[in-house]
């Protein structure tokens, strides 16, 4: 699965740094996406695009889930 839009900062743990994923606190309205994403796949990245994809920048966010995206790979600061 991949998702792109215009704005180009990759956000972690897309942009592949080792700073922790933080959960969402409970009364927050968002932020929950890209630690479920990342939660339930087995591998994922992201790409910076340049302006050549329908006329802007932006970047491109991917993830592979499969039957084993139940052990996450990802730290997860409490």
């Amino acid at each position: 699965m991949s998702v792109w839009d215009a704005n180009p900062h990759i956000p972690p743990p897309f942009d592949k740094r080792s700073a922790p994923l933080l959960p969402a606190p409970p009364e927050a309205d968002s932020g929950r996406g890209l630690f479920l994403v990342c939660h339930y796949a087995e591998t994922w990245g992201g790409y910076p695009l340049g302006g050549d994809l329908f006329g802007q920048g932006g970047k491109l966010l991917w993830c592979e889930v499969g039957p084993s995206a139940s052990t996450s790979r990802v730290r997860v600061a409490a």
